[in-house]
Order: structure tokens, then C-alpha cells, then sequence
């Protein structure tokens, strides 16, 4: 896609905004940066202010094929459904009988596909992390308020989690923390490990500041194709695609974390990736490409014990 100057100048500075991190971060540049504010982003209406959309572009020096769904937290219903074990489904379906309409798979989970680290639900607490899972659960996701329209994603450790959980609803916990308060993190202890240094497909979830946007073709636009900035917080799901070499390369956890600078957020957390990362929508379908069954198209879901799903309000 062909930038003009003016539009080039504008991304430049978008780039700058967007892509801030200490000089020692080991991945992510400003032609990186223009990549994805310049791509052919393809958006989709998917509720009131909601969107859908998509893009493959070359960054990292590899091939990265990115869905998202994007959406103001004040005018929907997050939550957590749990459904493990023998209920255990894909995400669509499980978004589709629970009155969804969009989704992102959740937390990790053992072969028994329950959930393998500090899950609450309706405000029971239906796990604990476990010891193995203690190298990459380091935040939580918690979900209060009024119709739990308020997202939280704080930095928490397994010893901490019950307690950072207790005055909430619904919660979930995964990993790592891939932004904190607009800086994008970095553990240089985990960086030669396979799940953090090396690409898989990954999920991500995470919510900008009010009146954040970003620019280019990422720019939130309203029905008449005017640019608009949101008055509230929005919330991003993010699926970034992998294992299919030249078509979605997938991303490491440095990777994942610039991409979700780019796209504004504030905080961001990792959550299952691999086969389970998957994003739905009740008009689109599954809009990513799950990879379980090896091919790259719409219908390699995984069955997994939980998911995000957002109703209207």
C-alpha cells in the first residue's frame, strides 16, 4: 500500500507516540512501527463503536497475520466463562451458547483441559496456579463494576493472586505481563526460552487510556468513515497468527508486547497461545486462523476450558 508524504510524516510521529520503550528493548523499530500503522488494515463494524479487523504485514523481518477486535468497556458486558472438563468446548461455540458476541480464548490449562492456574468466576474461585506455570503467571485480569465494565490488568504473582482477586467478581490469571502503565516489560532472564524468545501464534488481551487512540490505518473511524478519538477507555482482543511460514510467522512475547504498543494499550496481558489462540465474532465467525489443524484457514479451534466473551450492555 502507497503512503504520501503527508500521511508518512503523520505515522512518523505516531510511531514515536506509540512505540516508546526503554533503549535496551531488544525488538520492535520505527519502520516497524509505520509498518503496522500503514497496513491495509481491514475494518469491520461488529456493534455499536465495536470493530473487527485484520492485516498480514512484513515486520520483525518475518510475516505477521494480526486480528482484532476493538470496543468501548462502558458500553459492554465482559466476562469470564469457565466451562472445564468434560464442558470444555472451542471458543465460538462456547461464546455462542453463553449469549456472546465476541471472544478470545482464555487462561492455560492442563491435558484434563482445566484450567492450570488462579481462575474466579462468578465469585468462586475454580483454581489455583500451579507451581510449573509460575515461570510466565505473572498478572491478572480482574473484572468489576457495574455489570463488569471495568477491566484491570495488574502486574500479580501466584502468591499474591487470591487476595489481588478478593473484592472482585470474575478474574483470571495468565502470562507474562506484556505492558504496564504504557511501558512495554522485558525479562532478560526468560529471553533464550522457547515460550517466550521463540514465534508462536499468541492472544492478547488489553484496554488504551480514555481518549487514546492510535493513527494511520489504525485510527478508529465512525459509520460516516470520520476519525474519531473514544471518550473511554477501549478494550483490544488481539490474536496474532503462527506457525504457517510466510503467511503468519507468529510472534514472540517481545513481539506480541510491541505490537500491542503500537495499537495504543496501556496494559496488556498474555494469554494462551498456541493452538488455542483464536478471536470470534458472532457476525465474522472466527476471524483468525487457528492452527490445530495445521491448515491456514478459519476452523482449527482447540477445545479449551475457558474464555473472554462480551455481551451488550
Amino acid at each position: 500500500m502507497g503512503l504520501s508524504l503527508s500521511l508518512v510524516a503523520g505515522l512518523l510521529t505516531s510511531a514515536v507516540l506509540f512505540a516508546q520503550a526503554p533503549s535496551s528493548y531488544p525488538v520492535g523499530s520505527e519502520a516497524d512501527s509505520l509498518a503496522l500503522l500503514g497496513a491495509d488494515w481491514h475494518w469491520t463494524e461488529v456493534g455499536e463503536d465495536a470493530q473487527a479487523g485484520w492485516a498480514q504485514v512484513s515486520i520483525f523481518s518475518s510475516v505477521q497475520t494480526i486480528s482484532v477486535v476493538r470496543f468501548p468497556a462502558r458500553k459492554y458486558h465482559t466476562e469470564l466463562v469457565n466451562e472445564d472438563g468434560p464442558d470444555a468446548a472451542v471458543t465460538s461455540v462456547m461464546a455462542s451458547r453463553n449469549g456472546g458476541i465476541f471472544a478470545i480464548n482464555g487462561g492455560y490449562f492442563t491435558r484434563e483441559v482445566t484450567p492450570s492456574t488462579f481462575v474466579k468466576d462468578d465469585g468462586e474461585e475454580i483454581s489455583s496456579t500451579s507451581e510449573a506455570e509460575g515461570f510466565r503467571v505473572n498478572g491478572i485480569l480482574l473484572l468489576d463494576g457495574k455489570r463488569k465494565t471495568r477491566m484491570r490488568i495488574i502486574s500479580s504473582l501466584p502468591s499474591e493472586q487470591s487476595s489481588d482477586a478478593k473484592r472482585t467478581e470474575e478474574a483470571l490469571t495468565a502470562g507474562p505481563m506484556l505492558i504496564e502503565d504504557g511501558v512495554m516489560l522485558f525479562d532478560e532472564k526468560q529471553a533464550s526460552s522457547s515460550f517466550y524468545g521463540s514465534p508462536h501464534p499468541r492472544s492478547v488481551v488489553g484496554y488504551t487510556l480514555p481518549g487514546v487512540a492510535p493513527k494511520g490505518n489504525l485510527a478508529f473511524r465512525d459509520s460516516s468513515g470520520r476519525i474519531s478519538v473514544p471518550e473511554g477507555p477501549m478494550v483490544y482482543f488481539i490474536v496474532i497468527d503462527g506457525r504457517f511460514p510466510g503467511q503468519a510467522d507468529g510472534a514472540t512475547i517481545p513481539e506480541a508486547a510491541f505490537i500491542a504498543r503500537v495499537l495504543g494499550l496501556h496494559d496488556a496481558l498474555n494469554l494462551d497461545g498456541g493452538g488455542s489462540s483464536t478471536l470470534w465474532t458472532e457476525s465474522l465467525g472466527v476471524i483468525n486462523h487457528p492452527c490445530d489443524n495445521r491448515l491456514f484457514d478459519h476452523e482449527g479451534e482447540k477445545k479449551i476450558p475457558n474464555i473472554l466473551m462480551v455481551r451488550p450492555k
